[in-house]
């Protein structure tokens, strides 16, 4: 049951984060993190084989739940995958940095 409904968070934090609605950070080691009231954590991160790991802590961080998504569950890979990405772009702010980009570009056409 627990993996069950920790495929249910996962996707129901993808369709946050792709809605913009999940505040991601960088704590380090190429861990994403996003913090929940009550002090609930979720962290994502890339392993060095591959896998997307997604953690869930309790208040006392403590380990509540994780998903594990490799090549041979295709379904998990693929949404951790994206969670992963999304986590990373809203982390380093990549939209913000590509409008500057452009906005900069575009005035020096002009002049």
């Amino acid at each position: 049951m627990t993996d069950v409904k920790m495929l249910e968070l996962a996707n129901e934090l993808l369709n946050r984060s792709k809605e913009g609605k999940v505040d991601w950070k960088l704590i380090g080691g190429g861990i994403y993190t996003v913090r929940f009231p009550e002090s609930i954590r979720i962290d994502i991160m890339l392993a060095s084989g591959g896998a997307y790991l997604l953690w869930l802590y309790n208040a006392r961080m403590q380990r509540a739940g994780e998903l594990i998504g490799d090549r041979s569950a295709p379904e998990i890979y693929k949404t951790l995958r994206e969670i992963h990405e999304l986590a990373r772009r809203k982390a380093i702010d990549a939209e913000g940095v590509i409008d500057k980009a452009l906005d900069y570009l575009k005035a020096s056409a002009k002049g």
